[in-house]
Formats: structure tokens, sequence, C-alpha cells
């Protein structure tokens, strides 16, 4: 899920999904100890720490049932202040990495006021900058064609990944994760946990994938980002544009998604929103992308 911000996973409009990451903190972190150090991972956790985790948490023999094993992890310096946690496969070289992770500690502080309760609240959360998993060594099929932005196929861990981050927080007591969504199917395959904080935003994944449909979700992404949507009332192209999109876990932040007011501002915007497929701009060759 990168993050277009500095610059580098919703429920329907009806209801809200009754679907619900289900994790125990202990289970993840209780091996981990609290250091102090600028080699650390944000601050606290050694590479061997991590490791043990990552095991522990199922995402290790996840990796291995794909098919990699003997993972070396290494915590490496991004930018002034910033760390990037990588893991390779089988030796620490970029042909071999398979997952990478860049996230920090910061305060939402949203430009525009959805809500006067939830906006004057000190809310910090864990930012998700970068976050990468792919097998380089896998190809890309009709079953699971190449999305935008993919060098190689994904290992699908996604949810596990998305566990281990809630119990981070949990465990640092943080408000929720912070995530902007690069590309369309990114912000559509996390919709059940994370929410857009604009309602018109999250209404818009919603009314895209209405007025996609049947098109599988690597035809939806791949159509908008070669510019084959358009905007029903003015026939201009579409363009995604990435936005805040959270994980509640402090219960401002969820009384703000489970609010009448965000509920119904999500409804009107899903009915005012209206696309089609534009046949002649569309790169049809990209639509499925299996080499």
């Amino acid at each position: 899920m990168p993050r277009k911000s500095k610059k580098p996973k919703p429920f329907s409009a009806a209801e809200t999904s009754k679907r619900t990451l289900q994790f125990d903190e202990r289970d993840l972190l209780g091996q981990l100890t609290a250091n102090e150090g600028s080699t650390l991972w944000l601050g606290s956790y050694t590479a061997s720490e991590i490791e043990h985790t990552l095991g522990r948490w199922g995402i290790l023999p996840g990796f291995r049932r794909s098919g990699l094993d003997q993972f070396i992890i290494r915590i490496e310096p991004f930018e002034q202040f910033d760390q990037t946690l990588r893991i390779y496969c089988y030796a620490a070289t970029p042909e071999n990495l398979i997952a990478e992770a860049r996230i920090r500690e910061e305060r939402f502080t949203p430009e525009v006021k959805m809500s006067e309760t939830f906006s004057d609240k000190e809310l910090i959360v864990l930012a998700l900058e970068w976050l990468l998993m792919q097998n380089p060594f896998a190809s890309f099929t009709p079953e699971r064609p190449r999305l935008p932005g993919q060098n190689h196929p994904g290992l699908g861990q996604a949810r596990r990944v998305t566990q281990s981050f809630m119990a981070l927080c949990k465990k640092r007591r943080l408000a929720g994760i912070l995530n902007f969504p690069q590309f369309f199917h990114n912000a559509y395959l996390y919709r059940d946990h994370f929410h857009f904080y604009d309602p018109a935003r999250q209404a818009n994944i919603l009314a895209l994938y209405r007025d996609l449909s049947p098109m599988h979700l690597a035809g939806m992404s791949w159509a908008i980002e070669s510019g084959g949507v358009r905007i029903k009332s003015s026939g201009e192209k579409f363009t995604w544009i990435s936005a805040a999109q959270l994980l509640p876990m402090h219960e401002a932040i969820k009384n703000y998604f489970a609010s009448d007011g965000y509920r119904q501002r999500v409804q009107e915007d899903i009915e005012k929103q209206k696309y089609f497929l534009d046949e002649t701009n569309l790169n049809i060759a990209r639509q499925n992308p299996a080499k």
C-alpha cells in the first residue's frame, strides 16, 4: 500500500461490515522488548526480535508456503531520521527483496474538518509510508494478473500484516492506521477495515466498482490507470488521487465513521457519482497483463 504524500488495504454505504480482524497483541508482540537506539526499528525492536515475532504470527510461514525461505531481515536508513524494514530471501540483494515497510508514528491533522469532535482530538496514528510484498521468483498468471504498481506477484499475506500493524498500534496506544492508497485496487481491497476520512472519497471506490462491474478488479484498476474511465456528468477523464484512509482503533475515529452524518454523506455521493468505460481511450492490452 504505497503512500504518495511525502513523497513516495470502507464498508458499504448501507451498513458497517461485520467482518473484523481478530488478534491478541500478546501473541504477536509479547516477545518484543522495549530497547532504545537509532539502529532499532521504531526505536524499539531489533531485527532478530522482528523475525521471531513474524514467525509467531504466521507471516514468515506464509512466505514459506509460497516457496520462499532463508529470510534476511535488515533495518536500513531511509532519508533523514527514517528507516526501512526490508526482508530478503536467500541473499540481501535487490532482486531477492520480498517485503519492505516504512512506517512512522505521526499526528493525523486533516486539512478539512468533517467533524469537530473527531478533528479536535490529539490523534497519533501509525502511518504507512510504504508497504511492499512480492515474490520475485513467481510469474503472473491469467488467474492472478499484474496489477498497477506491481513488478512481481504478491504474497497473499496482507491480512496477517494488517493484523500485526493493529497489534502494534494497540501496544503503542495509537489511534489507528493511516494509509494513502496509490491505486484504486489498494483502496478497494482494504475497504472492509479502512475508511476514507473524506466521505466523498469513500463513495468514490464504491461508485467506481458499481459502474465498472462486471469487469474484474485488475481490469478496473488498469482501466483507471490508463485513462479509460470517464465521469458521466462531464465526460472528463477520471484520475485516481491518493487520499487519507484510516483503520480506526480510537473511539473518536470509530464513532466518526459510524456516525449518521458520515454515512449519509457517503450514500449521497454514491448516488451523485457516475462513471463509464471509454473504450476508445482504454488500453485494452493492459487489462489482462499476465505476462
